[in-house]
């Protein structure tokens, strides 16, 4: 059996040596496979960095609109509701000082 073994390794290193014995074309892709699926996975990269930057940008949009928003509405309170609320309060002080920011008021439009 001996001698069987070692010809059959000198047929397959000889077939190996010429180039017969190579892996089977499942094994092996070829080279113009791999291009295309590394130009198609780069595409698709690209793509998806594309659509969550535009996610990104919308979502800053959006939260740039409400923080508009929530700063218009404290100006209107502060503006309005807060001297409007300290000039039915019950404390003499506030309304006193209520009076003397209108009289301050009406006398910076007269001079």
């Amino acid at each position: 059996m001996e001698p069987q073994t070692t010809r059959a390794n000198e047929c397959t290193a000889k077939r190996f040596l010429r180039g017969e014995n190579r892996m089977p074309l499942l094994m092996e892709p070829p080279d113009r496979l791999t291009e295309v699926q590394d130009l198609f996975f780069e595409v698709l990269h690209l793509f998806f960095r594309f659509l969550f930057r535009q996610l990104v940008v919308r979502i800053a949009h959006q939260v740039e609109h409400y923080i508009l928003i929530v700063i218009a509405t404290m100006t209107l309170v502060v503006v309005f509701i807060v001297p409007v609320f300290f000039a039915f309060s019950s404390s003499s002080t506030v309304k006193v000082g209520f009076h003397f920011a209108r009289l301050f008021t009406r006398l910076k439009a007269f001079g």
